[in-house]
């Protein structure tokens, strides 16, 4: 990610101005007044690659692969399907059930954080190493107005601005039920647009043994990763299940854990 500067949209209010001005202060990120420029003039002017906006309808982050912003898309149409008695994979494999607690180490759009609030009704925990992504997601989770069956889901997503390895190192054992990873795939399996502004700005680090064996200290019941359904990462002795479609292009590996049969 290169460098970044705040600015207000075109409609700014007050609010936005002192939301803009919080957040340049708490995280370093320059403040620069608009006026009548473009984006693309700004980008120029200071030298930077990407642009959180701040505006009325929430934080807009512009870069050369288009505007990234919160939107529960994907999660709300899994949760209606959930809702109606449908099945989830990602559900699936967690072995998730009411009550559980959810540590989910890469939060992105926060997709699937919201499903696992849903299902378990309780309070999920989200990480995300990139500053903006951070940012844009975060504030969506308190500013974004949808479907009913979204709301206590949106309030229940608690993200952290923190890398998941010295996260995981903090934590005592055994203090969630299933921690859950869904690294960025470093070649992509769709061409959708609105992933693109997402792989402009995440973090492509490899998921390596060490966080995952923190991840089962950390766990009581299940460490799950969704990776390419070919990734050999799923060859690994330590996966106890694989869990995904048959023409599916994502699977989730499963590592169960001692305390599983109990859950």
């Amino acid at each position: 990610m290169g460098k970044a500067i705040i600015t207000l949209g075109k409609k700014a209010t007050d609010a936005c101005r002192q939301k803009a001005l919080t957040i340049s202060e708490k995280y370093g990120l320059p403040f620069f007044e608009r006026g009548k420029q473009s984006i693309e003039q700004l980008c120029q002017e200071y030298g930077c690659e990407q642009v959180l906006v701040i505006k009325k309808g929430g934080i807009r982050i512009h870069g050369a692969q288009g505007e990234f912003f919160f939107h529960p898309n994907m999660a709300q149409l899994r949760i209606k399907n959930l809702a109606a008695g449908g099945k989830d994979k990602m559900v699936e494999a967690m072995g998730l059930k009411a009550g559980m607690k959810v540590l989910d180490c890469t939060l992105g759009f926060a997709a699937d954080a919201l499903v696992s609030a849903y299902v378990s009704g309780c309070r999920v925990i989200g990480l995300e190493k990139q500053l903006l992504p951070f940012l844009a997601v975060s504030d969506g989770l308190k500013t974004y107005l949808g479907a009913e069956l979204l709301q206590k889901p949106l309030k229940n997503v608690q993200p952290f601005w923190a890398d998941y390895r010295q996260y995981l190192k903090g934590q005592a054992s055994k203090s969630y039920d299933i921690v859950y990873f869904d690294p960025m795939f470093n070649h992509p399996l769709s061409s959708s647009a609105s992933m693109q502004p997402l792989r402009a700005l995440a973090s492509f680090d490899k998921l390596d043994e060490i966080a995952i064996a923190e991840a089962c200290r950390v766990a009581k019941y299940r460490v799950v990763v969704k990776e390419n359904s070919r990734s050999k990462l799923f060859f690994k002795p330590f996966f106890t299940n694989y869990v995904g479609g048959k023409y599916s292009h994502v699977g989730y590996g499963v590592i169960e854990l001692s305390g599983a049969k109990n859950a």
